[in-house]
């Protein structure tokens, strides 16, 4: 089933050979599944397993295509917003080794005393989540569209700081479980 959803998402990527502008526009960015991989990593490293079910997989997508150059793919971009997580330079390093396919053992690095085997449900959803996002099977989630994001706990200060400055406001990206574990955000305008 994994490599079915890896060629999936290539196929989908393939088939969108117009410019990156007017995929965006239709809200069809292009992917890759190697793109699918590493944005599922990355989101359950912000959002840990309840990127399964909430829309930070989608709003972190929306940043990071907010901040694609011309002819950069995806992940490419990724990495740039995300310099420590993609040098593993975290303290959930182990994300990294998360498979493309099945969670059936412990990735390198499993901090834990119990098998990341248990999370296996919810590391497919979090995969299935954002494979659904990049080929817009689900809508992305944000409005208006963020440029940046922070968590709600660990980043409380840098939020707050954004927020009360005047010059950033969080966007809407959905209610109940759904409602993100981070605080997904758009610059405003100087009054």
């Amino acid at each position: 089933m994994w490599i079915l959803l890896a060629a999936v998402l290539l196929a989908a990527a393939i088939s969108d050979c117009g410019d990156r502008s007017s995929a965006l526009a239709q809200g069809r960015p292009r992917f890759t599944s190697d793109d699918g991989i590493l944005a599922a990593r990355a989101c359950v490293h912000e959002a840990t397993w309840a990127g399964a079910v909430t829309n930070d997989c989608g709003g972190m997508i929306q940043v990071v295509e907010t901040r694609r150059r011309e002819h950069e793919t995806f992940s490419a971009a990724l990495r740039r917003t995300m310099p420590r997580f993609s040098a593993g330079r975290t303290a959930r390093a182990w994300v990294l080794s998360l498979p493309a396919g099945p969670l059936t053992a412990d990735p390198i690095g499993w901090p834990y005393p119990y098998e990341a085997s248990t999370h296996a449900r919810e590391w497919r959803g979090v995969y299935e989540r954002v494979r659904d996002f990049m080929q817009g099977a689900r809508a992305l989630p944000c409005a208006p569209e963020p440029s940046m994001w922070f968590g709600r706990v660990t980043d409380s200060r840098a939020l707050e700081a954004r927020l009360s400055s005047g010059l950033w406001r969080e966007a809407e990206c959905g209610e109940g479980t759904a409602r993100t574990r981070n605080a997904f955000l758009y610059g405003v305008d100087p009054d």
